[in-house]
């Protein structure tokens, strides 16, 4: 009885942290609206273009390379049209390739210079030149066939700040960070 006994209070404390959760009033705009869509939708791609990275740069075939690292900058090119976020993911596989080195750790440790030769191979380069052209080709699609036409012709758009200008804009934005932050702790006044 005592192993049942310590199981449920295991499970309590998860249970009442997911309530709390999501109760807590300052989550209800993202779980109440319907507008938030493209978060999990991103999540889904972003991870899925790591994971088939990760798979492409360690199976063994060919073929499963080419494969796995095709569909991993499809999934890219589908995370950054879900939410411009995405065009970080180049610099996220860089650091995975250097935080988490797929060599003997004493080999690394030996010399920086020629792991740093051994890192900068030709497959690592094909590799990385690839999400480079997908981040190519979002910005292109992103800043000229997604922007309105000008008077002048031209597909091009004027940037519009919060607050008219790029200062007003940093110091709105951080206002609006500090509301979050104290919301987040005194949700008083809150409403949707």
């Amino acid at each position: 009885k005592q192993a049942k006994h310590g199981t449920y209070r295991a499970f309590n404390i998860p249970l009442l942290a997911s309530l709390l959760f999501a109760a807590h009033p300052i989550n209800a705009e993202a779980v109440n609206s319907v507008g938030f869509r493209e978060e999990p939708l991103f999540a889904v791609f972003f991870l899925c273009s790591l994971i088939l990275y990760n798979r492409a740069w360690t199976c063994s075939g060919k073929a499963r390379t080419v494969v796995y690292y095709t569909v991993s900058l499809l999934s890219y090119f589908c995370a950054t049209l879900t939410k411009e976020t995405a065009v970080c993911l180049p610099l996220f596989v860089v650091l995975i390739d250097i935080c988490y080195p797929r060599q003997d750790p004493l080999e690394i440790s030996r010399s920086a210079f020629l792991y740093f030769k051994k890192w900068c191979n030709l497959k690592r380069i094909i590799f990385y030149s690839g999400y480079a052209v997908v981040t190519a080709l979002y910005l292109l699609i992103r800043f000229v066939w997604m922007t309105g036409p000008s008077s002048k012709g031209l597909f091009y758009k004027k940037v519009q700040y919060l607050g008219g200008s790029l200062s007003a804009g940093l110091l709105t934005t951080t206002r609006i960070f500090a509301d979050y932050v104290r919301l987040l702790f005194i949700p008083h006044p809150l409403y949707v």
